[in-house]
């Protein structure tokens, strides 16, 4: 179900962008807990591998992604494969933009030789979140593997 949400985790969104500031010239394992509404987000930059799962339906949510997926391109740039594991059970516009631009990545990297693996999670008994990974895989002509829970 995409939804959208005006409540404020500011305080959240500064304490956890402050760690990501650190990460950034780290090369362990990125982890930020789910909240009420925010997603679970978990990246390996050893692995290039990002997680994201749960609700995302905070309004500020894209200030927690756009760094990720930041990170996410530069240490890709030289590798020739990266790996991506959604599994959402809301979201809003602002999420949803925020998967755009990961997927059109995605497809970039796919286009110019790169390994790209995606793994769509999402409630069987929500049809709208199924069509919306496939939806992805058609526009950025991926190979996204569809799994329902």
């Amino acid at each position: 179900m995409i939804t959208s949400s005006t409540t404020q985790t500011s305080s959240y969104f500064t304490t956890n962008t402050n760690a990501m500031a650190g990460f950034i010239s780290q090369s362990q394992d990125l982890l930020l807990e789910a909240t009420n509404n925010t997603r679970y987000i978990k990246y390996s930059r050893p692995l290039r591998k990002l997680v994201l799962r749960g609700k995302a339906t905070s309004a500020n949510i894209i200030q927690m992604l756009e760094p990720v997926i930041s990170m996410l391109k530069t240490d890709t740039l030289a590798s020739r494969s990266v790996s991506v594991d959604v599994f959402l059970t809301e979201m809003n516009t602002e999420s949803l933009k925020a998967l755009f631009d990961l997927f059109k990545f995605l497809g970039l990297k796919k286009l110019t030789g790169g390994h790209v693996e995606v793994i769509w999670r999402a409630a069987a008994t929500n049809p709208e979140l199924v069509d919306t990974g496939l939806n992805f895989s058609d526009l950025y002509d991926l190979d996204v593997k569809i799994i329902t829970v």
